[in-house]
């Protein structure tokens, strides 16, 4: 069987494939005489979070909130811890009937303390991955084997985002990470 990366298949053939050679996906999907009626992507979302997040009676998670790692992309995980802080601030909302901005801010809260850091972190290098060439900190910061090493842990899911950070970085910038 070819590999995605060395087959020409387009990435909706597969999901086409899954759909309708896969089960339990294809057999629900039948029996509950579903159909595919429009297939959509989006650019991911990797310029910083949206804040505030909350606001007017609403929540913004996953990708609205823009909660995906801006150093790899990766969404999923964030998106479903922030959905999961959104669905309990709006159990809370709804019990003590309370759907103020100040009830809302708590998402915010619940979900910054949650993984904002690698999302702030996450932000903070991707700039230093883009500056790398054009100053002394970034390409020193990105030139190390240890920093390599460390960078490579992250994106392997190993390490948080801060931690990598943390690890790699010169003394000063240590200090001012852990204050933040």
């Amino acid at each position: 069987m070819d590999t995605v990366r060395e087959s020409e298949k387009r990435t909706t053939a597969y999901l086409d494939d899954l759909l309708k050679n896969t089960d339990p996906t294809t057999t629900e999907l039948q029996e509950a005489g579903s159909e595919i009626v429009q297939k959509e992507a989006a650019l991911m979302p990797l310029a910083g979070i949206v804040s505030p997040s909350y606001g007017k009676r609403i929540m913004l998670a996953g990708d609205a909130a823009c909660q995906c790692s801006p150093i790899t992309g990766e969404g999923i995980h964030y998106s479903m811890i922030g959905g999961q802080k959104a669905a309990e601030v709006a159990a809370d909302c709804i019990r003590k009937k309370d759907f103020s901005d100040k009830a809302l801010s708590r998402y915010e809260n619940s979900w910054t303390n949650a993984f904002g850091s690698d999302l702030k972190w996450g932000l903070w290098l991707q700039k230093r991955f883009l500056e790398a060439g054009s100053s002394s900190m970034g390409s020193t910061f990105l030139s190390s084997d240890k920093s390599t090493r460390v960078i490579a842990e992250m994106l392997a899911g190993v390490r948080s985002v801060r931690s990598a950070i943390l690890a790699a970085a010169p003394g000063y910038l240590v200090s001012k990470i852990r204050r933040a």
